[in-house]
């Protein structure tokens, strides 16, 4: 009995997981060259975006246009009910880029009326972009919500239901740590350099701090709660700026932080993911004592480069 207990508490842990492992893989969506060439254009266009001189309106469409036809054959996939769940969260995890992210960020200082210096250089493009930002967002929450809501009305064949919420935090952890896989090893360096940083810059942020203070407009009430917020807002305002302006590699490394995260993620470093979740399958059932899935292997006439896999 409590060998049959620990059994369906393990599945109630491990079953989301086990679900998407063992999903069909459209390898028109997840095949290692959509992966792979998606991630470098990404990353050539983050370049561009970042260091050109000139108008980057060019740049951010093609951005946007790549986002919008993986979510269009998304929907299309997903009304037909042809989608799989694990091709759902592929969807997001492919789309939401590092550099759509700073679209986002870059969007709500626009709309706050505040600098930005991506909107700066759009010229007549702003509004446009802006716009097609939010519904890019609105998309990622709508697909979010539809996986999670209706898995088994929706996708194509599933063996599973709603995720339970040990079963998604299990899921989430899983994910995470395989997004960290590389860098990991840089996480620790930033925040240690940050406070190395701040320390020796204390003079500099104490004055940029004041100067911050100077332009809080004060509040005729509840003015207990205006001063210890703009108090740390402006410190962490003022820490930042002193610290990225002093020493512009810090930002490099955040970046490099936020693109092999997202590398991860995306699994830039599998070729063959029908080779990867079912080895994932077979981890999950080697102490449980129930049937698993023999250790597939690379079809012999696999070639990572192909956008059609064979099945």
């Amino acid at each position: 009995m409590s060998s049959a207990n620990s059994s369906a508490g393990l599945d109630l842990i491990t079953g989301y997981l086990e679900c998407i492992a063992e999903s069909d893989r459209d390898p028109d969506v997840q095949g290692y060259a959509v992966r792979l060439s998606t991630f470098i254009a990404n990353v050539c266009l983050a370049i561009l975006v970042t260091w050109s001189a000139e108008d980057v309106q060019e740049s951010v469409y093609v951005i946007l246009i790549q986002v919008y036809t993986i979510m269009l054959a998304t929907f299309i996939s997903l009304w037909r009910q042809k989608l799989s769940i694990a091709d759902a969260h592929f969807a997001l995890s492919l789309t939401i880029s590092p550099l759509s992210i700073y679209f986002i960020y870059s969007t709500t200082r626009w709309m706050l009326n505040k600098s930005s210096n991506l909107y700066s250089r759009l010229g007549k493009s702003s509004r446009m972009i802006a716009f097609l930002t939010v519904v890019m967002v609105v998309q990622w929450i709508v697909l979010d919500i539809i996986i999670y809501a209706a898995p088994d009305h929706v996708f194509k064949g599933q063996r599973c239901t709603s995720a339970s919420f040990v079963g998604w935090l299990f899921y989430r952890i899983f994910k995470t740590t395989v997004s960290l896989n590389f860098s990991f090893i840089f996480i620790p360096v930033f925040p240690f350099m940050y406070i190395l940083y701040s320390i020796r810059h204390i003079m500099d942020i104490i004055r940029e701090h004041r100067r911050h203070q100077k332009k809080v407009k004060k509040w005729r009430l509840f003015r207990f709660v205006q001063v210890p917020w703009a108090f740390m807002r402006s410190w962490t305002l003022s820490n930042w700026i002193v610290v990225t302006y002093s020493h512009r590699w810090m930002i490099f490394l955040l970046v490099l932080i936020a693109y092999l995260t997202w590398a991860g993620g995306v699994g830039v470093w599998i070729p063959d993911f029908t080779v990867y979740w079912n080895n994932v399958v077979v981890i999950l059932h080697e102490d449980d004592g129930s049937p698993a899935p023999p250790p597939n292997n690379a079809h012999d006439d696999f070639d990572p480069f192909s956008f059609g896999q064979p099945q």
